[in-house]
């Protein structure tokens, strides 16, 4: 190799001095779209938990309501209460087990959030049930 001149040393050093920028600014940006990806997926995860939570207390509310009924009203009642609650509880551990870095993350909330507000509606027509 021949001898390297002046020259030849700044534009080396130029350019790893560009290369490590850019691959600071690449990491940097990757590790914020992380966090952003995670504060979104906490916040999806407490807010869908509370709605559980709240879809809890009123299937609880909905067990007591038709304790006078004759036998055959009581019994599909308490059948679409059952299906309600069984949704309610596949919901909860759909979102438990999630992976936070799993790669659907906008298809699983998207499906989730279809799924959640078809068990709030389902729970607004059972609250307005009328045999």
């Amino acid at each position: 190799m021949g001898h390297m001149n002046k020259t030849n040393v700044m534009k080396i050093k130029k350019s790893v001095l560009l290369l490590t920028l850019i691959i600071g600014t690449i990491c940097n940006a990757l590790a914020l779209t992380c966090k952003q990806d995670s504060s979104d997926y906490l916040k999806f995860k407490n807010a869908y938990e509370n709605k559980i939570k709240e879809s809890d207390r009123k299937i609880a509310e909905l067990k007591n309501k038709f304790t006078k009924e004759d036998r055959e009203t009581k019994r599909k009642y308490d059948l679409k209460i059952t299906g309600i609650e069984n949704t309610n509880d596949e919901l909860r551990e759909r979102l438990a087990i999630y992976k936070e870095n799993d790669s659907n993350w906008d298809q699983f909330k998207n499906k989730f959030r279809q799924d959640t507000d078809q068990l709030e509606k389902e729970l607004d027509e059972l609250s307005d049930w009328k045999k």
